[in-house]
């Protein structure tokens, strides 16, 4: 089972108005996306030191409306992998500037 919480995030770097106005507006739920980031993810199955996510490819699978609810990392994005002959899963929430959509 894919599991999700607790990740590490470097300080987010600046960023243009003109990403992150794209960003929000073409990022829909289904979309492949691609992390810019670098983030490590702590939770993922059979990684106890953590796996980097920078550059890691994954689908997103929900898109949260920060307005209505108290989330801050919108976007919930399923990544999965195949180890050791078994199929891994892990979800993780992500700000619209630590992803990149991919065409």
């Amino acid at each position: 089972a894919g599991l999700c919480c607790h990740a590490a995030r470097a300080a987010p770097a600046a960023r243009p108005a003109q990403r992150r106005a794209r960003c929000r507006a073409e990022i829909e739920a289904g979309s492949a996306v691609r992390v810019t980031a670098t983030v490590v993810a702590f939770h993922a199955p059979g990684k106890k030191e953590g796996m980097q996510m920078e550059g890691k490819e994954g689908v997103v699978e929900t898109v949260t409306d920060t307005a209505k609810l108290s989330a801050t990392q919108p976007y919930r994005v399923k990544f999965s992998w195949e180890e050791g002959g078994k199929a891994k899963k892990v979800f993780m929430h992500f700000a619209d500037f630590e992803l990149e959509e991919l065409d």
